[in-house]
Formats: C-alpha cells, sequence, structure tokens
C-alpha cells in the first residue's frame, strides 16, 4: 500500500540524502513560452530543448554535475528574427557547463574559468556576425557578469537556465517555508523579485510532490520609475504592475534525488494594457 501524506507544513518536506549516480546521463524535456502584450499588441515567443545531467562526483559535500543543452529551438516573434539568430548563436556558452549542487539542491558554484574562456571565443564570432550598437551594449553587459561570478551563478540558478532543475527546495526548510526569488529580465529587462511560499506537499514514496506560490516584493522607486517610462513610451498608463498569479509545482524522486518534473507559470499586469505571462515546463523523459 501506498503512504500518501498532505500536509501544509513545511517540516513535512525531506530533501533527499544524496544524489544518485548514473551511468548514463538522466534526459528532460525543456519548454518556455512567454506573452507580452501591449495594449492590442502581442509578443509570443516559444523556446523548447532537451537537457543532459549527469553526476559526476561529490566534492566537499557538493554534488558536480556535467549538464549539457542540445537540440534548442527558438520560435520567436516575426519582429524578433535578428535577436533569435542572436539568442541562438549566445546559447552556446551554456550548452556544458559543470555546476556544483549543495545538499539543500541549490547551485552553490560552477567552472568559471572554464566559462570565461568560451566567452572568449564566442564573443569574437558574436561581433563579427552581429553587427549594431544594441548588439555591442548587450555583449558588453553580458561580458560584465561573466566576469563577475557572483552575477552569473545567479543567472544560472534562473528559471529559464538551471533553476527549475535545482530549485533549493531543501532551503524551505530552513526558512520556515519561504524565500526570496529574483527572476531577471522579466518587465522591460528589469529584475522582479518574489517571495515563495511553500503551500503544500504530498509524498507518495520514492516521490513527492511540492507546490509553491509567490508573492511580489515591492518595487523600489528607480524600478517603478522606469517601468513607468516603459509605459509612457508604448502609450499604456502608467499604473505600477502587480502580480496576477505566481505558482510552481514540482515532482521530485527521493530515491535519486533528481526532480521528476516542474511546472512553473507567473503572470503580471498593470490592469491597463500590459500583461507579461511565462509557462515553464521541464519533464524527465
Amino acid at each position: 500500500m501506498d503512504l500518501v501524506l498532505e500536509t501544509e507544513n513545511v517540516s513535512s518536506y525531506h530533501a533527499a540524502n544524496q544524489y544518485k549516480k548514473f551511468d548514463r546521463p538522466v534526459e528532460y524535456s525543456f519548454t518556455i513560452e512567454e506573452e507580452t502584450c501591449l495594449k492590442d499588441h502581442v509578443t509570443r515567443h516559444l523556446y523548447t530543448l532537451d537537457l543532459e545531467v549527469l553526476t559526476n562526483h561529490r566534492e566537499k559535500g557538493n554534488y558536480n554535475f556535467i549538464v549539457r543543452t542540445t537540440d534548442q529551438q527558438f520560435k520567436l516573434d516575426k519582429q524578433w528574427a535578428k535577436q533569435g539568430k542572436f539568442l541562438a548563436d549566445l546559447s552556446e556558452l551554456t550548452e556544458e557547463v559543470n555546476l556544483w549542487v549543495d545538499e539543500k539542491g541549490s547551485i552553490a558554484s560552477f567552472d568559471h574559468p572554464k566559462l570565461q574562456q568560451k566567452w572568449k571565443n564566442l564573443k569574437l564570432r558574436l561581433l563579427k556576425n552581429h553587427i549594431g550598437e544594441k548588439v555591442e551594449n548587450y555583449i558588453r553587459e553580458i561580458e560584465n557578469r561573466i566576469n563577475n561570478k557572483t552575477l552569473f551563478l545567479e543567472d544560472l540558478k534562473q528559471p529559464k537556465l538551471f533553476g527549475l532543475l535545482f530549485d533549493g527546495y531543501g532551503t524551505l526548510q530552513e526558512k520556515r517555508g519561504s524565500r526570496q526569488r529574483k527572476i531577471n529580465s522579466l518587465i522591460h529587462g528589469l529584475p522582479i523579485c518574489f517571495e515563495e511560499h511553500f503551500v503544500q506537499t504530498k509524498e507518495t514514496f520514492p516521490e513527492q510532490e511540492i507546490s509553491i506560490q509567490g508573492k511580489m516584493k515591492h518595487l523600489d522607486a528607480n524600478a517603478l520609475s522606469r517601468i513607468q517610462a516603459y509605459f509612457k513610451f508604448n502609450d499604456i498608463v502608467e499604473t505600477a504592475p502587480f502580480l496576477v498569479y505566481y505558482k510552481k509545482n514540482a515532482v521530485l524522486d527521493m530515491d535519486s534525488g533528481y526532480v521528476k518534473k516542474s511546472h512553473f507559470q507567473l503572470e503580471l499586469t498593470n490592469g491597463n494594457g500590459y500583461t507579461k505571462k511565462q509557462v515553464l515546463e521541464l519533464k524527465q523523459k
């Protein structure tokens, strides 16, 4: 008989004791859908890719993983054709990443020197194949983050990279069921901060389901001013954006430590012509 346990107490979450080492990579499919509405103009993007995750070894309490990205497809809105080619080239940077993950399931570090070397070669090709002041400025911003290990570690933890794969669910225990999350480039390139709250867990060993909801943190004056200027430029009423929903559901394999699937969705709006939606789906094959 399966043991089924439902509760709203965060103490019921049990992190796996360790990640199981497999001879072959654990494979995932990953889908990212984005929709931005500016009055009557709607922009939709779809990204699909596969991930291969190989447990390498354990070092100083952290687990070493090699994560490979394959079969990337960028189906962007027609007006984003040039940006799509740039993103496809840029994605080579994270085609293979060497990560260290702590016992809580959070990305703790990565092979920074190897990534910096890869960037040196990629940067030359990007500047050669993509011309323009905006491209040069964007490449400069990327280089600043790559040269700052802390900033790029933050990028790797983003939901659109490896944040759903290694989501650090163990941190929910030590923070009494809530934690802070920042999602980069959410509104006009600006990050938005959220507070995630553990809602429910359901355990049918060896699987454990986790449900999380989020609340939007208050925008600081500078961020709000920039967002309102963006609204004004697009002839949208300059009311502050607010959160419609923020939901995350995951199924963990407690025997291996790996996430089996994770679904994340959010919607922001200002109630006067602006809406931003994201839906991310990670599934083990």
